[in-house]
């Protein structure tokens, strides 16, 4: 969903940064925030009393009732990254109709300018690169979503996670912990074979969905569980007048790429008219004289 090229007066560097940098639109857009900070501590989910098997269900048809009432969104965010003390801040704008419909435009700041677009449907993902004038397509599966846009989410989880909603897909995995202040819920479930989620929830009231705080990603490997965080976030919510509850703020580190960054969210809009949001803005066509490649094989190359 980010990253960059560095300042042009340098080629060396620029070359560099071509043949490392994993991601497509990474080669799109111009640069990135300060050095890489801290990742912030684990969860402290060891050593916290399980949650009983009747506030542990509640939980679950809470989440999974926010969840399913979720139909689409459409946000504007403004982006702040770092990785190798190279700093970027661009526009995003970012639209999705569930389960796994995604768009989302990435705009240079200040000139307010298209410098590319990541689309997602039909179980295919999209990217275009202006500045390179390369577009790329392949099967919408977990590892090119994660090659093009550096999230360790399918399409499908990634909406949600953006939403500021829990991409719960497996409950039969699900264990929940108490915190030690009040309301807060600790989670661990397994979000695939490879990746196990951490988290965290604030839940005051059991008559509304618990709200995610924190969610981390620990890749392993069948018979063997990393104790390395491969992506962790913290989020800052704020609450409207109706009672809903959406992200104001979100931060993110991905230790192994030295990326770290921040999602402030200008507009956020949810479940909107379908109408607004028609199959038309899901699909593009490569505009002429514009490189064709598979999204692997342009990764491969850089």
């Amino acid at each position: 969903m980010f990253a960059a090229i560095v300042s042009p007066s340098s080629g060396m560097r620029l070359r560099y940064l071509h043949r490392t940098l994993r991601t497509f639109v990474a080669l799109a857009v111009i640069a990135l925030l300060t050095a890489c900070s801290h990742v912030p501590p684990r969860l402290g989910i060891d050593g916290a009393r399980p949650v009983s098997t009747e506030r542990a269900d509640l939980f679950r048809t809470r989440v999974n009732d926010d969840i399913a009432a979720l139909q689409n969104g459409s946000f504007l965010l403004r982006v702040n990254a770092s990785q190798h003390s190279i700093h970027q801040q661009v526009r995003q704008s970012f639209l999705f109709v569930r389960p796994d419909r995604v768009r989302s435009d990435f705009f240079s700041p200040g000139a307010n300018q298209l410098i590319a677009m990541v689309i997602v449907s039909d179980g295919t993902i999209r990217a275009l690169n202006l500045g390179a004038r390369t577009f790329a397509s392949g099967p919408a599966t977990l590892e090119n979503a994660e090659r093009v846009l550096s999230l360790p989410f399918t399409p499908g989880e990634l909406l949600l996670w953006v939403a500021g909603k829990a991409p719960l897909t497996s409950e039969a995995s699900l264990e929940l912990f108490e915190g030690d202040a009040p309301g807060t819920i600790f989670a661990r479930w397994e979000l695939s074979a490879d990746r196990l989620v951490e988290a965290q929830f604030s839940w005051i009231d059991p008559a509304s969905p618990p709200q995610i705080l924190s969610l981390d990603i620990i890749r392993h490997s069948e018979g063997s569980r990393s104790t390395d965080r491969a992506f962790t976030s913290r989020l800052t919510l704020k609450g409207l007048t109706d009672g809903v509850t959406i992200p104001e703020k979100m931060e993110f580190w991905i230790p192994h790429l030295s990326l770290q960054g921040e999602f402030t969210y200008e507009r956020a809009d949810s479940n909107l008219d379908p109408a607004r949001l028609p199959e038309a803005l899901f699909q593009i066509r490569p505009p002429r004289n514009f490189r064709q490649t598979g999204v692997g094989t342009i990764l491969a190359s850089q």
